[in-house]
């Protein structure tokens, strides 16, 4: 059942505003993170902009995302579901839309040169309490629901879905399972799925994704500038988040730019 939420405070202290709808629905698929666990996203200058701009996220229609095999089933599964099954879960790929982070405690170097390999950017730090409490379900998202958990890495050439008792299988497991080429991204992933949603299951079938509304000062507790990055984009970053209602205060260089104590550093001679 949905519910008004009168004053839900996070445990940063954050108040959700009172006129929100709580998006965020829990599900036994989704493996949640620990509260304070810390969540990243990296992106180009451009995209950062376009979040502030639009105070949105977006999320990407599973089917378009860039691993071409996301939410497809691994092959003991294949072989073993009926044909009519199989196309009732790649219905799913279509009509479901995710937005990813890193759970990480510290910065990734592989994810900065993946995600920002010309250096201009930026990561977005939040915590799973943070994302959880800043979607707002205005407009066609009313009857949406999110759902947010951890991935889990498997070999899909030798996992299955299908138990021993051979019972069917949620139609989320393949959106939360990934191959074990992609764990270095340690990755939690926000779903919107359009089942049992008739006009969002209709809106995400005909897009590339959509931009889901948040709000920007509960969602992110800090940002960081691209190692390496020159003082004016540090500078610049801060004015752009001044100009959407941030503090520039929450902009900071990379930790990866912090030099090491000069005491931790071994001679040569020694």
């Amino acid at each position: 059942m949905r519910m008004v939420i009168l004053s839900r405070k996070l445990s940063n202290n954050i108040v959700r505003p009172s006129e929100d709808v709580d998006l965020y629905e829990p599900h036994p698929v989704f493996e949640e993170p620990n509260e304070s666990a810390r969540l990243w996203r990296y992106m180009t200058f451009g995209k950062f902009v376009s979040l502030l701009s639009r105070g949105a996220l977006f999320f990407c229609r599973v089917d378009r995302l860039q691993d071409r095999f996301e939410g497809q089933l691994p092959r003991p599964t294949y072989d073993i579901t009926h044909p009519l099954l199989r196309a009732s879960y790649e219905q799913e790929r279509v009509r479901s839309i995710l937005n990813c982070w890193t759970c990480l405690v510290h910065e990734s170097v592989a994810l900065w040169n993946t995600y920002v390999p010309q250096g201009e950017g930026v990561a977005i730090l939040t915590t799973f309490a943070r994302l959880r409490g800043s979607f707002r379900a205005i407009g066609i998202y009313n009857e949406a629901r999110v759902h947010i958990g951890r991935v889990r890495y498997v070999d899909f050439q030798t996992h299955n879905f299908v138990g021993p008792d051979g019972t069917a299988f949620n139609g989320f497991l393949p959106l939360v399972h990934k191959r074990p080429y992609f764990e270095f991204e340690s990755e939690v992933r926000a779903l919107i799925s359009g089942l049992g949603t008739h006009f969002l299951d209709q809106i995400i079938r005909q897009s590339e994704g959509l931009h889901v509304p948040v709000t920007l000062d509960m969602l992110i507790e800090g940002i960081r500038v691209a190692p390496g990055s020159p003082d004016w984009f540090l500078e610049a970053t801060k004015s752009v988040s001044q100009v959407f209602g941030l503090s520039g205060n929450l902009v900071s260089r990379s930790e990866i730019d912090i030099p090491p104590p000069a005491d931790a550093t071994v001679s040569a001679e020694t």
